[in-house]
C-alpha cells in the first residue's frame, strides 16, 4: 500500500502539488542579453558617421556586430561581469575592459590595429548606451600605445627583404595545397589581398589582349579597380592563373566556368581563408617563423612600382621620394590606387615615407653600435623608441650617456675577475 502511495506521487502530473525550483510562478523567462545589445547595435550602427545619409556596407556592419559580441563575451565570461542590458554599464567595466586590452598588448596576443578596434567598438556601446561619461574613464585607463597603430613602417616587410626566394616558396605551397600557391602569385604579381586572391576569377577578370587585370569582388569598400598588366613576368602569372583554374574544370568535370575562382567553389570564404593561413603557417611562412606573410607580397608589389616610377622606397634604402615634387605626388597616388586604396600616404605603410628615413638610419646605426636592446617584448620595444627619440634629439648627449655606462660596468668586471 505504501509502495502504490509513492507511485502515484511520483506520477503526478505537472502544475499539480509544489512548483518548480527553478522558477517560481510568478516570475517570466528573461530576454537574452545578445537580444538587448543586438537590437542596440542595429538601431545604431547604420550611418558611417554621426547624422550622415550614407549607409555602412554589410562588411562593416558584421565586423562591428561581431567585435561588439566579441567584447562582451570577454566581459561576460573573462572577467566575470554579467552585464544583461545596456543601461547597466557602469565605471567598473570601463576600467575592466581598459585593463583587459593593455594586458594583451603586454603579453603580445593582439596587435594595436587589432586593439585599436576593439576599444572602439567598446566607445560606441557606451555611446549608443547614453553612457558617454564612460568613454572618459575607459580611455584614461587605456595604454595609448596598445591602440596605436602604425601608420608607416619603419621595416622591409618584402619577402626578398628576409632573403626568401619567391619562386622555391610557391613551390612548396603548391605541393600542399595548389590554389594556395596560386593565389601567393596573384599577390605577389599583382598585389592583391588575400581576399582578393581567395575570390579573383581570373578567365573572367584577366584581359590579356587589353593587358588590364579588373578586381571586382572581395575589395575592401566594395571599390573595384584595374591593375595594368605591363610585364612579361606579369603575363605569365596571368596566363598561369586562367591554365589553372581551366585545369580544375576539366578534372572536376564540371564544364566551363568564367566565374570560378581561385579558391574552391565548394569552400566557403572563410573556410578558404583558414585553409590559406593554416597552410601558410603549417611550412613557417608566418611573423613568428620566418618573418613574413602573404601581405608582405603587397608590400614587395608596392616597392617594386615605386621603383619603377622612380621612386626607391625608403625600407629599401631609398629616399622614399622623386626630386620632381609634383611628379613624387602623382606616382604615389597610382601606386597607392593600384592596391586599392585612396589616400596616398598609406603607401607609407607598405614602404616607409620619407619622414622616418633618420629615424630608420638612426636605428640601423644605434643597433650596430649596440645601444638597442635585441627583444621585442613590449618593455625593450618602449626603451628602445625612448633611445631613439632621445638618440635624435641629441646624438652627442645620447652617445656620451651610453659611454658613461660601459665605464661604470668595465670596473666592475675587472674587479669580479680579479
Amino acid at each position: 500500500m505504501a509502495n502504490n502511495q509513492k507511485a502515484q506521487v511520483a506520477k503526478k502530473p505537472k502544475g499539480e502539488g509544489e512548483a518548480s525550483p527553478r522558477r517560481l510562478p510568478h516570475q517570466k523567462v528573461g530576454v537574452s542579453w545578445r537580444f538587448h545589445f543586438g537590437k542596440l547595435i542595429e538601431q545604431n550602427y547604420v550611418h558611417k558617421s554621426r547624422g550622415g545619409n550614407s549607409s555602412t556596407s554589410f562588411r562593416t556592419r558584421e565586423y562591428a556586430e561581431q567585435t561588439a559580441f566579441l567584447m562582451l563575451g570577454v566581459l561576460r565570461l573573462e572577467l566575470g561581469y554579467k552585464v544583461n542590458k545596456p543601461q547597466n554599464f557602469c565605471p567598473k567595466h570601463a576600467i575592466a575592459w581598459a585593463s583587459w586590452i593593455n594586458t594583451q598588448f603586454a603579453l603580445e596576443k593582439k596587435m594595436p590595429a587589432t586593439l585599436a578596434g576593439y576599444a572602439t567598438i567598446v566607445r560606441h556601446l557606451f555611446r549608443w548606451s547614453e553612457k558617454q561619461w564612460l568613454v572618459s574613464i575607459f580611455d584614461e585607463r587605456l595604454n595609448s600605445d596598445a591602440v596605436t597603430r602604425q601608420l608607416v613602417t619603419e621595416v622591409d616587410k618584402t619577402w626578398e627583404g628576409s632573403e626568401i626566394s619567391f619562386a622555391d616558396a610557391v613551390e612548396r605551397v603548391h605541393l600542399e595545397e595548389p590554389w594556395v600557391a596560386m593565389a601567393l602569385i596573384a599577390q605577389d604579381a599583382f598585389g592583391l589581398r588575400r581576399r582578393e586572391a581567395i575570390r579573383f576569377q581570373p578567365e573572367r577578370d584577366i584581359d590579356l589582349a587589353g593587358g588590364l587585370l579588373h578586381i571586382r569582388v572581395g575589395a575592401k569598400g566594395g571599390r573595384p579597380r584595374i591593375i595594368p598588366i605591363e610585364h612579361h613576368w606579369q603575363h605569365l602569372a596571368a596566363e598561369g592563373l586562367i591554365q589553372f583554374v581551366q585545369k580544375r574544370n576539366e578534372e572536376t568535370l564540371s564544364g566551363h566556368d568564367a566565374a570560378q575562382t581561385i579558391a574552391p567553389a565548394e569552400k566557403t570564404l572563410l573556410e578558404s581563408i583558414y585553409r590559406y593561413t593554416n597552410v601558410l603557417k603549417r611550412l613557417g611562412f608566418n611573423k613568428k617563423q620566418l618573418g613574413v606573410t602573404g601581405h608582405g607580397l603587397r608590400a614587395g608589389y608596392v616597392c617594386r612600382r615605386l621603383s619603377e616610377l622612380g621612386v626607391i622606397p625608403v625600407v629599401k634604402g631609398g629616399d622614399g621620394a622623386h626630386e620632381n615634387v609634383d611628379l613624387d605626388a602623382t606616382i604615389h597616388r597610382l601606386v597607392s590606387e593600384s592596391v586599392g586604396h585612396s589616400r596616398k600616404n598609406v603607401i607609407g605603410a607598405y614602404a616607409g615615407a620619407a619622414h622616418v628615413k633618420e629615424r630608420v638610419r638612426a636605428a640601423d646605426l644605434m643597433r650596430s653600435k649596440g645601444w638597442m636592446l635585441p627583444g621585442r617584448d613590449p618593455d625593450s620595444v618602449r626603451e628602445n623608441t625612448k633611445r631613439l627619440d632621445a638618440y635624435l634629439a641629441n646624438a652627442a648627449v645620447f652617445e656620451q650617456s651610453m659611454c658613461n655606462q660601459v665605464a661604470q660596468i668595465k670596473p666592475l668586471g675587472a674587479t669580479h675577475a680579479h
